[in-house]
């Protein structure tokens, strides 16, 4: 079965879109230790800056204080900026999940990648909402919200969604 593309065309369309990464459980699996991104996703944000969303690219995510000083080890030790090509300006924390929406809507994004369900049912404002690996207990209690939303498994599908294949 053929997949859905979200790849745009028209130069007017490309200008107008923006991107948005969750950090936790998207770019790097929380639930290891090591605190290891997952496969192919700095690989893939990469591509995704270069052939496609540019300096739209961001990173949104909630965090407590303590986390939040975390992330920004993290960033600097696994050289995200460097990496993936997002420019540290371009990296919003937020204290809960809801605020992410007005995040988002503030700055335009059109694509966001998250993998909580919760998270994605507050993104009214975002028509082309991905769900990463999200737990199958969580989209149910929010089905009713998360209409269009597609979901995916790993980076690859991700980048087969956004930029098709090479």
């Amino acid at each position: 079965m053929a997949k859905t593309k979200l790849k745009t065309t028209t130069p007017l369309d490309v200008q107008n879109e923006a991107i948005g990464f969750d950090i936790g459980n998207t770019i790097v699996n929380s639930s290891t230790k090591a605190k290891q991104t997952f496969p192919q996703s700095f690989r893939v944000i990469k591509r995704l800056v270069d052939e496609r969303f540019g300096n739209k690219s961001y990173v949104v995510s909630k965090v407590n204080p303590e986390q939040e000083i975390r992330a920004k080890v993290w960033i600097k030790k696994k050289g995200l900026h460097e990496k993936t090509g997002i420019i540290q300006e371009n990296i919003f924390f937020c204290r809960e999940r809801h605020e992410k929406a007005p995040i988002c809507k503030s700055l335009g994004i059109t694509h966001f990648i998250d993998d909580r369900p919760e998270v994605l049912s507050h993104m009214e404002s975002v028509p082309h909402r991905i769900l990463f690996r999200g737990d199958e207990d969580d989209f149910q209690k929010f089905k009713s919200k998360l209409q269009g939303v597609i979901r995916v498994k790993n980076w690859r599908e991700i980048e087969e969604l956004l930029l098709g294949v090479d």
